[in-house]
């Protein structure tokens, strides 16, 4: 009687087949895994846009999110527009966001302020424990790639509508700079040393520990947001978590170089998510002209955008 099975070589033959079957199948669902990260970015920031819009109709401007005498930025402003009045209530308004008494909320952040695709994203700062949010406002509009003139952006003031002279399609209101529990450059962590002495000494080993707090005073801060400009930074080769990052040029891509000091900054490949005026979300791509992106963040130079 013959014994019926398999012999070695049929099972290798298949174990092979089964190998190269889960090579391929892989990087489908990562790339399914991150389409969903993706649609789950863009419908964050359409709560955003809607909220900044319900905002306006009932204030008749929009949320300041530059430091006056007006303490509370726009994060903490839209807070009754996504439901989240329970934490809005906790707030001190007649308070700085970095007084004490502002401190139950530093790890209460609304989860739409994070992108999926952050790593530790939510995750609270080592130096105040606050949480950071992975959407910010344009503050400032460069004049011209390279320049260091700006222009203001929507967010500088309390603006109404009607001031947005260019057309709200046309207009970027807000952008990401993900992942700011930490500082990345050129997708790369920088060590927790690193940032130990930025928190420290500051940039550049600048003795003023409060320009670390650009990109760290969290969520409430007023430095959630700042400027899109193209720029381009070189690493230590041998230390490149470690060492300062060198300013190569003040060219180049406009997003993906750096998460500091607000910097456009997203962890989706190839691109970026952007909120325009009229509350569409767009991704840009990572290789998107800089003087596009300069006509984005600029509400009423009167220059035209062209496609994007």
């Amino acid at each position: 009687m013959v014994k019926s099975g398999f012999t070695l070589l049929e099972i290798l033959v298949v174990i092979a087949i089964i190998g190269a079957m889960a090579a391929l199948l892989l990087p489908a669902v990562q790339q399914a895994r991150e389409a969903a990260r993706r649609s789950a970015c863009t419908n964050n920031l359409r709560q955003m846009g809607l909220a900044l819009h319900n905002y306006h109709a009932t204030h008749g401007v929009l949320p300041r999110n530059h430091y006056t005498n007006n303490f509370a930025n726009a994060n903490v402003a839209l807070l009754p527009f996504f439901e989240a009045s329970n934490v809005a209530d906790l707030y001190n308004y007649n308070k700085p966001y970095s007084d004490l008494s502002n401190e139950v909320v530093k790890d209460k952040m609304p989860a739409n302020m994070i992108c999926p695709s952050s790593p530790d994203g939510g995750t609270p700062l080592r130096l105040n424990g606050f949480q950071t949010s992975d959407y910010v406002y344009v503050l400032n509009a460069q004049k011209v790639p390279g320049s260091t003139q700006y222009d203001p952006g929507t967010f500088k003031s309390c603006l109404t509508l009607n001031k947005i002279e260019d057309g709200l399609s046309n207009t970027l209101f807000m952008y990401e700079s993900a992942g700011r529990a930490h500082v990345w450059f050129n997708n790369t962590q920088m060590s927790s040393d690193y940032e130990a002495k930025l928190q420290e000494v500051g940039w550049g080993g600048w003795a003023t520990p409060a320009f670390w707090n650009i990109t760290s005073v969290g969520w409430t801060g007023y430095a959630n947001g700042y400027v899109i400009k193209p720029e381009t930074w070189g690493l230590d080769a041998a230390n490149p978590s470690d060492s300062n990052p060198t300013s190569l040029s003040s060219v180049g891509n406009v997003m993906n170089n750096t998460n500091y000091f607000s910097a456009a900054y997203s962890f989706h490949p190839a691109g970026m998510n952007v909120l325009l005026g009229d509350g569409g979300v767009r991704f840009l791509q990572e290789q998107i002209d800089a003087e596009t992106v300069i006509r984005l963040s600029n509400y009423n130079d009167g220059k035209v955008v062209g496609e994007f």
